[in-house]
Formats: structure tokens, sequence, C-alpha cells
């Protein structure tokens, strides 16, 4: 059961009461890859339904999460990535998720749990910072990518810029696809301003790139 918004390095720890585990997420849809990709679509406007914690789970494992592939001796992930480097972060903005406070939380793939960051409602000032776009702030969740530009320069130098984006392409349509397998809409923004969203975020090393608001249709 799930939703989110991601942000934070990597090194920082947590009190256990602030680290909510996530349900385990299933392998297979009500629909087919095929049909998730005829149907998908930008989807700007959002009921005030929530979302679940399940439905939650199930976006962030689809754009971040492990597999275990047979025959290979070290965990995978659901997105390709450059050199296996995933210098991608998730973050997500759970607004209006069954079960979850409201706040700012990091997703741990390894570990398929969340880290509260910031127990907050942001999603008027991320709005703010997309430039007024008011599907961030009418979402259930928004789920926010940024990239640690040190996890992948130092393999492959200036070209690891292009590799970042092109890491994000995967992860963000995986997303995609799964909000239309679970009936969801969801939008990927990618006009705002980057001060003042690291400055919402409390970003130092990482580099925003992506917004997508997720809710029910």
């Amino acid at each position: 059961t799930i939703t989110c918004i991601i942000l934070i390095s990597a090194n920082i720890s947590a009190p256990a009461e602030q680290i909510i585990q996530l349900p385990e997420p299933f392998y297979k849809g009500k629909i087919s890859v095929e049909e998730a990709i005829y149907k998908r679509k930008s989807t700007r406007k959002y009921s005030k339904q929530p979302l679940s914690i399940t439905e939650l789970s199930q976006l962030l494992w689809s754009a971040s999460g492990t597999i275990s592939v047979e025959g290979i001796t070290q965990a995978t992930r659901t997105a390709p990535s450059a050199g296996g480097t995933y210098s991608i972060q998730l973050y997500v903005q759970a607004g209006n998720v069954q079960g979850l406070t409201p706040g700012l939380y990091k997703y741990d793939c390894f570990a398929h749990n969340l880290m509260l960051i910031k127990q907050q409602d942001l999603r008027t000032e991320l709005t703010q910072a997309a430039e007024g776009q008011e599907m961030i702030k009418n979402a259930a969740s928004v789920f926010i990518f940024t990239a640690r530009p040190d996890k992948i320069l130092p393999y492959y130098g200036k070209r690891g810029l292009q590799y970042i984006y092109i890491d994000l392409g995967h992860a963000a349509e995986n997303l995609s696809l799964e909000a239309e397998s679970l009936n969801l809409g969801t939008v990927a923004i990618g006009a705002f301003n980057g001060q003042k969203l690291k400055q919402i975020l409390g970003l130092k090393n990482e580099l925003p790139l992506y917004l997508m608001p997720v809710g029910k249709k």
C-alpha cells in the first residue's frame, strides 16, 4: 500500500519511528504493458480521494525498486542506469495518503521503506516553485526525482550529465506506466525554479530534475 516525493543524502540516518516500512510490491498487474502504453497520457486533474499506502509502495518500487534476477549475484533495479551508478534519487511528498503522515519522505530501494525528512505538507510551496502549476497542490502525492552527480561524474566525466537524464527517463516512464496500471493519473513536470526547489527540499549535493504529481483520476 503506497505514494511519494524524494530528497536528501544517503548517509543520513533516522530514528526508528521515522522509518515507514512499505508493503511488498506485487509483480503481476491488472492490465498488460501494451495496454498501459496505449492508455498512458498526461493527467493534470485529480479527485480528492487519497492514495493507499499499497499504491504508493507500488509506484515507488516501479520507479526505483530492486529486483532479483536468477544468475546475477547482486540486486538489480527496475530501471537501468549507466554503469550501474544509479545517481537518481527519489523522494515523495505525501499529502493525502491513507495511513501516512503528510510530509516529505526519501525512498530507500534496498529496504523498501520511507524515511521521514520533513513532517510538513509542502505541496503549496512546490507549486509556487513550479510556476504555479496547481496540479502539484491538488495531487495526493508528488514524486520528486533528483540526481547526485558525484555518483556518476567520476566514472564518465562530463558525459555523465547526459547519462543522468537518460536514467531519469527510464525511471519516470516506469512510474508513468505503473500509475496507468493502477488507474492513477500523473504528469511529468520539468518547469520549476531549481534554486527554490533546492531550498524547499533542503538539497545540498543533489540536483532537482522532475516533479511527478500523482492522484486518483
